[in-house]
């Protein structure tokens, strides 16, 4: 008996197909039936019975609801529906290509701007303390400082319990200059205390991350120096520096991240600055050439600890500031709030501006608005040209939601085919707009999963505004009017159109200015690259 049985393919099927209310009692039924004719016929035509009885079972009133069955059916419908939508878009040639000429323009401008916005918010999101690192800054009447007075600190340090670390950090003079065979070489070179690399999360390659700025003339470099200088291998030997200072190597970091608002190409332990210039954790109040990072412990109310670290200056040189006729306070900056502020510069690497990553924000916007606002006009003015297709899918039995589906299919292929073109516009523009935007993306940059998912998003966003409204007018038209050929003198899209032509002369306008804005922005930044706030750093003593 063991191969006397029904054939595999056809029980399976049978099980597919049949709803499970009965799928116990037929395939009984067929069972039997199945041995009978075996007891009759041969084998092989017993199988054969068994499946042509499988097939005669196809019943509605039998066939469960099978889920693949619908998915055919939508895909059949959805290509149905693009076939369509690119038969009507080589149909109207020109009406086609103005549409494709504007999102194309429109959608490589706003995706470099998404490319550097995107970049700007990401600055120093990496670090994994670093929603409880903060910048101390001070406030004074005649100006804010990014730098702090030596016993800032210090102060914070050993009398507030809510401090778990503080680290001082300080650019070293322009005399620091690597010596290397007969030859000076100027590098961004820091200060930074020994508790740098256990606040702020860069990956040391060597050394030990709570050790290698501790001991006086000690020095962390790049993995770039590292090849440069000592060809890969450079723990525990020995940089000179200043003509004829020998520094230790006890660290090799790697390469930093681009969007971090701290840029340094060696770092000297903290220790050794007192050698060089004064310093003072007790009476240096009059030198303001140093900066401090603090790293608070868990569930400090950050409002709260402000408040009470606010007066330090008063509450320790409180009687000299009034004598100058100063005040002087002190506030935190978060971390991730560093790059974009535009009230303190950044002495440790790189300046972002809030305003002018929303003022190119707003350029996208309205540049996309502009977009589609010319495919609505354009759409809305061919609606004469597609009134009796209207009508007649109308007349076979079309629903709205069928035409505005089409409809949305067209803008949505358009938009995708006009993406196209821009991502070739953005890769051969990159270079003209890194210059622009003193940046350095290439084609890679473009591979982020936040890139594609904003972009994604966008060429959603962009189809549906550009096709919902021209669709929906357009879909609305009456089979009789549509077919006659004659719209109505107060059709809807005829005022819509007047009002959008000249709401596109006002936020042409609008865009000018703001390019204007941005341009002179950054020649600001190309001209003014030095820290305004040097004379600062300078020693001060009172």
């Amino acid at each position: 008996m063991g191969q006397e049985s029904p054939p595999k393919w056809s029980l399976r099927l049978l099980r597919l197909i049949i709803h499970g209310e009965y799928l116990e009692e037929i395939e009984g039924d067929m069972q039997e039936v199945f041995f009978d004719d075996l007891e009759i016929y041969s084998l092989k035509k017993a199988r054969r019975n068994y499946s042509r009885g499988v097939a005669n079972l196809f019943r509605i009133s039998l066939i469960k609801n099978l889920k693949w069955i619908n998915k055919i059916g939508l895909i059949v419908t959805i290509m149905r529906t693009i076939r369509l939508a690119f038969r009507n878009l080589l149909k109207f040639k020109t009406h086609s290509a103005v549409n494709l000429v504007g999102l194309s323009l429109g959608l490589a401008i706003s995706s470099l701007i998404l490319l550097y916005v995107l970049d700007e918010l990401s600055f120093d999101n990496f670090h994994t303390k670093g929603d409880r690192i903060y910048k101390v800054v001070t406030n004074a009447s005649n100006g804010e400082m990014e730098t702090n007075a030596h016993p800032v600190g210090y102060q914070l340090r050993t009398n507030f319990p809510e401090v778990e670390a503080v680290v001082y950090t300080r650019n070293a003079s322009s005399t620091f200059k690597v010596n290397h065979k007969n030859e000076r070489f100027a590098h961004d070179i820091y200060y930074a205390g020994e508790e740098f690399f256990q606040i702020f999360s860069f990956e040391l390659l060597a050394g030990n991350a709570e050790e290698v700025l501790k001991a006086p003339y000690s020095v962390v470099i790049t993995e770039s120096l590292e090849d440069v200088y000592f060809d890969g291998d450079a723990l525990g030997k020995t940089l000179k520096m200043r003509d004829s200072i020998d520094f230790k190597v006890t660290g090799v970091v790697e390469k930093l991240p681009p969007n971090s608002h701290i840029q340094f190409d060696i770092l000297i332990s903290f220790s050794t600055f007192p050698d060089f210039r004064y310093f003072s954790l007790t009476d240096g109040w009059g030198n303001f050439d140093v900066r401090n990072y603090l790293l608070l412990n868990e569930g400090v109310e950050i409002n709260e600890f402000e408040s009470k670290i606010s007066s330090i200056y008063d509450d320790n040189v409180g009687e000299w500031l009034s004598e100058m006729g100063m005040s002087m306070s002190v506030a935190l900056l978060p971390l991730k709030e560093l790059y974009l502020n535009d009230s303190y510069w950044n002495g440790f690497g790189p300046n972002g501006s809030e305003k002018k990553v929303k003022t190119v924000s707003v350029i996208a916007f309205f540049l996309l608005v502009l977009a589609c606002i010319n495919y609505i006009n354009l759409s809305t003015a061919r609606s004469a040209y597609r009134a009796k297709e209207v009508g007649m899918k109308k007349v076979v039995g079309s629903s709205k939601q069928g035409i505005v589906g089409q409809f949305m299919m067209e803008s949505f292929l358009l938009t995708i085919i006009s993406f196209a073109f821009a991502l070739i516009l953005i890769i051969g523009s990159l270079p003209f707009f890194n210059d622009l935007m003193l940046k350095e993306y290439t084609a890679i940059s473009l591979l982020s999963k936040e890139y594609i998912a904003g972009i994604s998003m966008l060429l959603l966003v962009v189809a549906f505004l550009s096709g919902y409204y021209p669709a929906l007018i357009i879909s609305e038209l009456k089979p009789l009017q549509a077919l006659s050929g004659k719209l109505s003198k107060t059709y809807k899209g005829l005022n819509l159109r007047k009002g959008l032509i000249a709401f596109q002369f006002f936020i042409s306008s609008g865009l000018v200015l703001a390019t204007l804005l941005v341009v002179d922005q950054i020649e600001y930044m190309r001209t003014h690259g030095s820290n305004p706030c040097d004379q600062c750093h300078e020693h001060a003593k009172w």
